[in-house]
């Protein structure tokens, strides 16, 4: 990395978190902030935060639990069938993520945001 380069990482957070999403997406792990801190604690000006808490985080687990009680896995065409539930779910989420961000300092999302600079 350049002399005065940033780099932004992005990766799910909390391992206590993984559900049927984590299977679809290949994620391969997700990772505790104190984990990402120490992986880049050579570099400066380092600012982690969290995204998705409280409402992303609760939508999830009610999908999660939508997906168990159906016994099926995610399809994302599930989304994209009906145009009407895609426009109301994409308008309602954005409101709702919208006021998440709001909570970013609270560890509790499930996403980790890491920049930093060399």
């Amino acid at each position: 990395m350049k002399k005065n380069g940033v780099l932004l990482i992005t990766t799910p957070h909390d391992p206590n978190q993984w559900n049927k999403l984590d299977d679809y997406a290949r994620h391969e792990r997700r990772y505790t902030v104190s984990q990402i801190k120490e992986t880049l604690k050579n570099f400066s000006d380092i600012d982690v935060y969290t995204l998705g808490f409280p409402f992303h985080r609760i939508v999830i687990e009610m999908y999660n639990i939508f997906l168990k009680f159906i016994h099926k896995n995610h399809k994302a065409k599930w989304f994209r069938q009906s145009y009407i539930f895609y426009k109301i779910y994409y308008f309602l989420g954005s409101i709702l993520l919208f006021i998440d961000d709001h909570f970013n300092q609270i560890p509790l999302g499930t996403t980790i945001i890491a920049i930093v600079k060399k």
